[in-house]
């Protein structure tokens, strides 16, 4: 019976012409009834009153009613993979588990999704949105902390002139170097980084194990490696006159790389720019002015 009822009055809410002709039909048959009694046309419009608002009501309901649900957000499920090691897991089979987990390439997809924010990193770096580059940085680092991965961040804060955060990641490349050409990259920028912070010994130190590991390459391969030995000799003979004055070592280092004029490597850009850093030196310690240093001043950085 409500069940009827509410039928009608949503019958009724649905359609104004229907709500006046109920209340026609409830007034005519008061007025049959009662056809003396003043009351009844008080009587009649309060029924009616009633009518319209309950009617009202209805329609707004079902209005709420037909309202598109908004969809919930599922959580994401646990892949197969994830509920089949579990299981082994909860089972105690615990060789079964890491044999199963290390199928799935676990590290691969690590590595995949690190270059994803190396190349965000990167792209935001170029638009100059630093603060934003450098967490992309960060997260790549800290997903899957290769060489490549940390050297990146390392180069970001060089960049940035942050020393002791470029330090930090120049320092973690090192134990993961997997060849000598890495090393003596690292070591050649971690020897720059030393003498920003006058910390003289160990970028000495630095230097000339780079200088050390780029020989020995050299004398493998002279073509491929003597421009870095040019590039870290230069290095050396520029930390000679500003770093740690010391004419003969910073001389000797100057006239090595320009020992390399006339040669095939003499149009290698890389060589050329040592040797004209070397003539700068050489020229610096000829004017033997009264502190090499003020002559540095002017030469630039070293190069990197």
């Amino acid at each position: 019976m409500k069940k009827f009822f509410t039928a009608i009055f949503r019958f009724i809410a649905q359609t104004p012409i229907v709500i006046s002709l109920v209340i026609m039909v409830v007034t005519g048959v008061f007025k049959i009834i009662c056809p003396e009694k003043p009351w009844g046309d008080v009587l009649v419009a309060m029924v009616g009153l009633i009518v319209l608002v309950v009617a009202v009501r209805l329609f707004k309901k079902d209005k709420e009613d037909n309202r598109p649900e908004i969809e919930p957000v599922a959580a994401n499920p646990s892949p197969p993979l994830y509920k089949e090691a579990y299981d082994l897991f909860s089972q105690g089979k615990l060789d079964e588990t890491l044999a199963l987990l290390d199928k799935d390439n676990l590290e691969d997809k690590r590595k995949g999704l690190a270059t994803f924010y190396i190349l965000k990193a990167q792209t935001l770096d170029l638009k100059n949105n630093f603060q934003d580059a450098e967490v992309n940085y960060r997260i790549a680092a800290a997903i899957f902390p290769s060489f490549e991965n940390n050297f990146q961040v390392a180069r970001f804060y060089y960049k940035q002139n942050n020393f002791p955060d470029a330090e930090t990641y120049y320092t973690r490349c090192l134990p993961l170097a997997k060849t000598p050409v890495e090393k003596a990259i690292v070591l050649n920028n971690v020897g720059i980084l030393h003498w920003n912070k006058k910390d003289y010994p160990k970028a000495a130190k630095a230097f000339e194990e780079t200088l050390q590991i780029r020989r020995a390459l050299a004398t493998e391969n002279p073509q491929a490696y003597l421009p870095y030995v040019a590039m870290i000799l230069a290095n050396l003979a520029l930390f000679y006159l500003g770093g740690v004055p010391d004419r003969e070592l910073s001389i000797q280092y100057a006239k090595e790389v320009l020992s390399y004029r006339r040669s095939s490597l003499e149009d290698i850009p890389d060589v050329r720019k040592s040797m004209e850093v070397a003539g700068q030196i050489l020229n610096c310690w000829e004017k033997i002015p009264p502190s090499p240093e003020d002559q540095y001043s002017n030469m630039g950085k070293p190069i990197v």
